[in-house]
């Protein structure tokens, strides 16, 4: 039988491991959130001060608009869906990805990929696709989704 992989439970309210399980319960949003050992590792070994700054600048960025996409100037997904939010006439803020929002995307999602789209406090994934089958900005702007959540 093949090892599932570990996950931790690290809980952003109090920036300390909560608990490990053997498989990763839902990703949403919450006091806790799921990560695997390997991404962990590295937020566990950095001061719970970092930590907790780069999940409140994170959520700070998040809550600052009610589109919200962090990105990289070279990532051409990210080129692409923003233009797609501007074609589509909805309102983001971009929010240029540094070491702090990475920590802190990993923590929040267990990924620190881009484009990292939030619709008003949900991750909603990348350009193309995320956590869920209905993510990404191009399906959900395609399916009419994205503006229903803004609705």
């Amino acid at each position: 039988a093949t090892p599932q992989p570990r996950f931790v439970m690290l809980s952003a309210a109090r920036c300390r491991l909560i608990t490990t399980c053997r498989i990763a319960p839902s990703a949403r949003l919450g006091v806790s959130v799921p990560i695997p050992m390997r991404i962990a590792a590295s937020i566990l070994a950095q001061p719970s001060r970092s930590f907790c700054a780069a999940v409140d600048e994170t959520q700070q960025m998040i809550d600052s608009a009610d589109v919200v996409v962090f990105a990289t100037s070279t990532c051409p997904f990210c080129r692409r869906a923003i233009s797609a939010l501007e074609q589509a006439g909805i309102k983001h803020q971009v929010v240029k990805l540094n070491a702090l929002h990475r920590k802190g995307l990993l923590a929040r999602v267990g990924s620190a990929s881009v484009p990292a789209v939030w619709v008003k406090g949900q991750y909603v994934g990348g350009c193309n696709d995320g956590k869920e089958d209905w993510h990404g900005v191009l399906p959900m702007l395609q399916s009419g989704k994205l503006q229903q959540m803004l609705q």
